[in-house]
């Protein structure tokens, strides 16, 4: 085994091989933002299968689909920390340079660095990351955020919500009993063991409801009326008047 030493460094050759590392990693989050929108499933990967030019990420704790034609690059980010921890993770850069989505180590370097042993890293390739646009939070509207509304509403109802997040290069599913929506940091805020959702304040203007033979699904618009990519969908009716 060859100890790994660099900070951040491109992984050269096939991305499927640098995702499918994860299965080795133990606890890992999947995080994908955009929009001002994060959505983020926790646990151990148990599954990764590839299926043409997908890559799907399965187990009790996940469910995702990665579109492989949307990635330029992996790149491995060894230096973040959440306080005193280390959380070391893959970055899934598309062809503009924009991270698509984060697959966290959260057990540490050590589950990271043999995980990824059998990987070849290039660090004079890192790149520089281009940030991807988020939106400026205008809370300041009369009456409750949609968002919230939306999940709250949700969480009052009996039976499991579905929220997936669908965006370049990745889409994400969660389905479970949502509990409360905790606003904190101008963020509101799902939490849950396998799942945490985050929406900044102000980030969704609305929804788009319709009725399905057995859902309501929901798709978030921004306040200007285009789609966010997050659909919410629960067996009984939603009332957001």
């Amino acid at each position: 085994m060859n100890a790994l030493t660099f900070e951040r460094a491109l992984v050269v050759g096939d991305p499927s091989a640098a995702i499918a590392s994860v299965t080795r990693m133990g606890r890992v989050m999947l995080a994908v933002a955009r929009h001002g929108i994060t959505h983020e499933r926790i646990g151990a990967v148990e599954m990764v299968q590839r299926v043409d030019h997908t890559l799907r990420l399965g187990g009790s704790a996940h469910d995702a689909v990665i579109d492989l034609s949307a990635l330029k690059a992996i790149l491995a980010d060894r230096t973040p920390r959440m306080g005193s921890r280390v959380l070391p993770r893959l970055q899934a850069l598309g062809h503009d340079g924009a991270i698509l989505f984060a697959l966290i180590a959260l057990d540490g370097l050590a589950a990271f660095d043999g995980a990824a042993d059998e990987l070849a890293f290039d660090p004079s390739a890192a790149p520089t990351i281009v940030a991807a646009p988020q939106p400026v939070a205008d809370a300041s509207g009369e009456g409750p955020d949609p968002g919230g509304l939306a999940l709250e509403r949700a969480a009052a109802k009996p039976g499991i919500a579905q929220l997936r997040f669908v965006v370049p290069g990745v889409r994400q599913r969660w389905s479970g009993s949502i509990g409360s929506v905790l606003p904190a940091m101008g963020f509101l805020n799902v939490i849950q063991a396998d799942f945490h959702l985050h929406l900044r304040a102000g980030a969704i203007g609305g929804w788009h409801s319709e009725r399905r033979a057995d859902a309501q699904v929901m798709q978030a618009l921004d306040p200007s009326g285009a789609p966010l990519g997050l659909f919410l969908e629960h067996a009984d009716v939603i009332d957001l008047d």
